[in-house]
């Protein structure tokens, strides 16, 4: 009786990867992984009990400066954070979303279409607590944005439903430390792939946002081109332009090409660059300049955004 007790205690509490899963996740979502970044984000898979598969966690790769390659980090869903909460046994649900203009005033729902929202803020009850647990989330610290400093497609099209993401995601986490401990939704970390300005802060009036030329499109180059190669140095350029033009070069590329990404080949890199900017004709990313490749990295995250809500 008391092996078979002790035998309890020990089993997992979640369904585990078996062999076939890592299979799949080694050749598909974690292709890039190193293999201490796919035991990790394995490991975290069986304690969390979340399902790579159904996109409740995934590994994101972000170019990293200091080791000078693309750094695994672990994203959750805002579901699957739910679930995590859902499965503890002591979520009672939430109160709101809330949001608030410049006036601070709470609304059950944002209406404006002529200004973001400045905050939201989600309460989350539990069975033990005898209090709503809230947390509040600005929308200035959370928008994802173009390397011109405005909010990019999605969060311009959907300030409200993402910035209530954020502020649902801190509540949880506040709530479920044990559970969500180091766990971040892909609302909270979109800003971690912003371009990182010298000085200004973040353009939120839709009013002002400027309007996007679409360019002719470009003939098709009969010859097939080879798939341009990020540049690593750019003499001509200062320092800070030429170090700028590197991580978006090198987040372009993991946004064309990664399981992650809009997963293209090689083949198809040149043509999409070709219609985004209206050039007839290039060899590598170190000929564009640093809006162009901006522009290229804003279209990419919109067709993958697209893509993700279809």
């Amino acid at each position: 009786m008391a092996q078979e007790a002790v035998t309890a205690a020990e089993a997992p509490r979640f369904r585990q990867l078996s062999d076939k899963d890592r299979e799949l996740l080694r050749k598909g979502l974690c292709a890039k992984c190193t293999a201490d970044e796919f035991e990790l984000f394995a490991e975290t898979c069986n304690k969390t009990g979340l399902d790579p598969f159904m996109r409740q966690i995934y590994p994101v790769f972000r170019p990293d400066r200091k080791q000078n390659r693309d750094v695994m980090q672990i994203q959750v869903s805002i579901d699957g954070m739910r679930l995590v909460a859902e499965r503890s046994g002591h979520y009672a649900g939430q109160v709101g979303p809330f949001w608030c203009g410049k006036d601070g005033a709470w609304k059950d729902v944002w209406l404006s279409d002529k200004e973001f929202p400045v905050a939201a803020k989600v309460g989350v009850m539990r069975h033990d607590f005898n209090e709503v647990l809230w947390a509040a989330a600005r929308f200035q610290s959370y928008v994802q944005t173009t390397y011109e400093r405005r909010p990019n497609q999605m969060w311009n099209k959907f300030p409200d439903v993402m910035i209530a993401k954020c502020a649902e995601a801190l509540a949880l986490r506040k709530a479920f430390p044990m559970e969500l401990s180091g766990l971040y939704s892909t609302e909270e970390m979109s800003q971690a792939d912003n371009a990182e300005p010298s000085t200004g802060k973040v353009n939120v009036s839709p009013n002002t946002a400027p309007k996007a030329e679409t360019p002719a499109p470009a003939k098709p180059e009969p010859a097939a081109q080879e798939a341009p190669q990020p540049a690593e140095d750019r003499k001509s350029a200062p320092p800070q332009e030429a170090d700028d033009h590197t991580v978006l070069s090198r987040t372009l590329m993991n946004l064309l090409v990664s399981e992650q990404g809009l997963g293209f080949k090689k083949s198809e890199i040149a043509p999409f660059i070709v219609r985004v900017v209206g050039r007839s004709n290039f060899k590598a990313l170190g000929e564009l300049s640093l809006e162009e490749l901006s522009r290229c990295v804003e279209v990419a995250r919109d067709e993958l955004s697209a893509r993700s809500v279809a």
